[in-house]
C-alpha cells in the first residue's frame, strides 16, 4: 500500500460535486465533477475531451451564479481525471487595506 504524502486533509464527494474548469482568457470550458478538494488541490473528472486544451493554469468555476472560482494550476492527469494545485491568494496587509478602503482607494499607490 503507498504512503499517502499529502498535507491537507480532503473532503470527498461520493458523486462529484458539479462544476467547471475554464480558461484564464475564457476561450474554453468543460464541465465536470469535483472528487475531492482540500485547501490545496483538488481531483476532478472532466467531461469531455481535454486533447489540445492548455491546462497549465485554469480556472475552477464552483458556481454557475456567482464569483465563487478558483485559480489553479494542473499537478497531473490520468485520462479524464486531472489533479489541480490551488494558487494561494497573495496575503494582504490587513491594516494596509483597511486603509485604502477608508480612503476610498480601489488600488495600493504604485510603489517606487
Amino acid at each position: 500500500m503507498g504512503v499517502n504524502k499529502r498535507v491537507a486533509d480532503r473532503v470527498r464527494f461520493d458523486a462529484g460535486y458539479g462544476a467547471s474548469i475554464a480558461a484564464l482568457d475564457g476561450s474554453w470550458q468543460r464541465r465536470c465533477f469535483v472528487d475531492d478538494v482540500s485547501q490545496t488541490g483538488a481531483r476532478i473528472t472532466v467531461v469531455g475531451s481535454i486533447e489540445r486544451l492548455d491546462l497549465g493554469e485554469l480556472l475552477l468555476v464552483l458556481s454557475t451564479t456567482g464569483p465563487i472560482r478558483r485559480r489553479c494550476e494542473m499537478a497531473w492527469t490520468k485520462g479524464d481525471v486531472i489533479g489541480v494545485r490551488l494558487i494561494q491568494p497573495r496575503p494582504v496587509d490587513e491594516a494596509a487595506e483597511r486603509r485604502r478602503r477608508r480612503l476610498g482607494l480601489a488600488n495600493p499607490p504604485p510603489s517606487g
